[in-house]
């Protein structure tokens, strides 16, 4: 079976680490011809398995410009796989105009977050998956309710992330109770909502002058995050360290990790936390309930005032181990699903069904439908 995964770069997040680790597992099944569409560099492609993995490649200057669309069109003639599957948006839209224009192949659209901006590139992304995609596979519940608000024609799968933490150290460096840094993994973006946690960070580090917080990640708000600690007076205690490749390491030395995301998907780093035992203090979106449960302890309310958030924050830093072993039950039992060979056999089984109902003989797109949402209700 020729799979054709296409995505735009394999840069600097979590979707990223997520797709490269997708590839490289679904390689050690002899039965897959697996092929890949790139239309630039990117900070994790050096982690990409490429033994058996096809790479087609071009760099455009704006993943927007026509010449992505003419090079998957021609990458879509010539080598004319079984199935296409699209990682985030740019590839998403030209996923489906390519296979508008080459017929016959069936396009898969990943869902990596839960809700976007109501922005003409994010409508039209919806739009087209809508219409054109053979299957819709969300990686989480709230991802899975955004595509069905939207009435598609395609059947939608839920296949969570993998599970990335088995690199993580069992024993950490520092004892949590006597780490005095706070740490934050993620693009530095709006949908992040790091402003609102670098408020309420220089809130908190103002009545706790040992503590620090080290940001990890590039974007177009870090310098905003310099000037929120500079004007509390706090700049010194916090560090916007850019990409780095030793994140289970400053796990492993963190007392508390911070996420104030507006919307996630499944989130990478919160589930990396769960596996390290670094208690986290976490918007209170639907995402997170999803993987942390009603009854987690370090919710802060989306725009809340700094004041408030930092006292979360504050209740966090001060758990002692008794509080803090119990709090992530509930996220244990929802990553036992996403154990990464049981992640990379729902993939495969998933292309198996699409490939086999589209080919001749096979039952047809109804039936498919019928097949795979069966499958979910099992």
């Amino acid at each position: 079976m020729k799979v054709c995964f296409f995505v735009a770069n394999l840069g600097d997040g979590g979707a990223q680490r997520q797709c490269v680790a997708l590839l490289n597992l679904l390689q050690h099944n002899q039965n897959l011809d697996l092929h890949l569409m790139l239309l630039g560099p990117g900070e994790h492609e050096k982690d990409l398995d490429t033994s058996r993995l096809t790479i087609h490649r071009t760099t455009v200057r704006d993943f927007a410009s026509p010449a992505a669309l003419i090079f998957s069109i021609g990458t879509l003639r010539r080598i004319r796989p079984d199935l296409l599957i699209s990682w985030l948006h740019p590839a998403d839209i030209w996923s489906y105009v390519a296979t508008r224009v080459v017929h016959g192949i069936p396009w898969v659209i990943t869902e990596r977050g839960s809700s976007y901006p109501d922005q003409l590139v994010y409508n039209v992304r919806l739009r087209f998956g809508r219409w054109g995609a053979t299957t819709i596979i969300a990686n989480s519940e709230p991802g899975r309710q955004l595509w069905s608000s939207l009435s598609p024609s395609a059947p939608i799968v839920v296949i969570p992330n993998m599970l990335l933490g088995g690199a993580l150290p069992t024993d950490r460096a520092t004892a949590p109770a006597r780490s005095q840094e706070c740490l934050y993994v993620g693009r530095l973006e709006p949908q992040k909502n790091v402003d609102g946690m670098a408020a309420a960070f220089a809130h908190f580090a103002a009545a706790r002058p040992e503590a620090k917080l080290t940001v990890v990640g590039k974007g177009a708000l870090a310098e905003q995050m310099r000037r929120i600690a500079e004007e509390a007076g706090v700049n010194g205690q916090m560090d916007l360290v850019g990409f780095r490749t030793d994140v289970p390491q400053l796990m492993s030395r963190a007392r508390v990790l911070l996420s104030f995301s507006r919307n996630e998907g499944m989130p990478n780093v919160l589930m990396e936390a769960v596996v390290a035992g670094l208690p986290a203090v976490v918007s209170d979106i639907p995402e997170h309930h999803a993987l942390l449960g009603d009854n987690y302890p370090f919710y802060v309310a989306l725009d809340s005032a700094p004041e408030d958030a930092a006292r979360v924050i504050d209740r966090a830093w001060c758990a002692d181990d008794s509080a803090l072993s119990q709090i992530y039950g509930h996220a244990r039992q929802v990553l036992a699903s996403s154990k990464p060979e049981q992640v990379a056999s729902a993939y495969t089984d998933t292309f198996s069904e699409i490939v086999a109902h589209r080919r001749p003989g096979g039952r047809g797109s109804r039936w498919l439908l019928r097949g795979i949402r069966g499958k979910r209700r099992r």
